[in-house]
């Protein structure tokens, strides 16, 4: 029995790097708090960790523009945009470029106020994914990768 856990394990973890070899960047969000009545600002912490053993680049412009949401509602659909969230990634190339350099353990976090850029103005629960494209720290078919942070959960009420 412990031989078929730790082969398991084993197992998961080759397949879980076989993913996204040599990124050596972990990617999180999590809501500032679960539950928001409808209106109230919905903020998310999104965090890029270096979990490599040496020193990393990522790009940073604006948050919102950085990270792509996935963002659905109870039955599954895609929750639409608001102008604002379209508009500011219509006109994302004339933001500010600054590389910033994350130390082995090191990482950068950011808020955004997500009810700004998706139509969260209806009570429901609502699934969450980010992601965020940085460079590949290994050689490989392309200088740049997506990553993945695990999908968090919020819940919006009545007033």
């Amino acid at each position: 029995m412990l031989k078929t856990i730790i082969l398991s394990v084993a197992a998961v973890m080759a397949f879980s790097q076989a993913v996204n070899p040599g990124v050596g960047l972990r990617l999180s969000a999590t809501p500032k708090r679960a539950s928001v009545a409808v209106g109230e600002p919905l903020m998310l912490k999104v965090s890029t960790r270096n979990v490599s053993r040496r020193s990393l680049f990522i790009t940073v412009t604006l948050a919102e523009v950085d990270h792509k949401f996935e963002v659905r509602d109870a039955t599954g659909a895609a929750v639409p945009m608001t102008d604002y969230g379209r508009n500011l990634l219509r006109n994302a190339q004339e933001t500010r470029s600054v590389m910033v350099k994350l130390r082995p353990g090191e990482e950068h976090e950011e808020t955004i106020q997500l009810e700004k850029l998706f139509q969260l103005n209806k009570p429901g629960t609502y699934q969450i994914t980010v992601k965020r494209i940085v460079p590949r720290t290994q050689k490989g078919p392309s200088s740049n990768v997506e990553i993945s942070a695990d999908t968090c959960t919020v819940v919006i009420t009545e007033i």
